[in-house]
């Protein structure tokens, strides 16, 4: 899916749950909010996601390991079993 398909089936997916007129503008903000937070957010599965919500892949991410130490843990671990493979290229490696 594109940037042009998204922003164009965004608005007809609030038009269908919300409707497309508010009496005021405020009361259009309000409800707006209480969809997407209340709602797309929150129990709306996503395909884009893994048909998940945007909640539950923002939880694991934000209890996952940061990337940059998972890196640096799965270089240090493919070193040192190089480094038992042949301890002359390992020490290359490392200097």
């Amino acid at each position: 899916m594109t940037n042009i398909g998204a922003s164009t089936r965004w608005p007809r997916a609030i038009k269908v749950e919300l409707g497309s007129r508010f009496p005021s503008r405020r009361l259009a903000e309000q409800q707006l909010f209480e969809y997407i937070e209340g709602f797309y957010n929150t129990r709306r599965l996503h395909s884009g996601i893994g048909y998940r919500t945007p909640a539950e892949v923002e939880l694991e991410a934000a209890m996952a390991p940061p990337r940059i130490a998972l890196a640096q843990a799965v270089t240090r671990t493919a070193t040192a079993a190089r480094a038992t493979a042949s301890p002359t290229l390992a020490k290359e490696e490392l200097t």
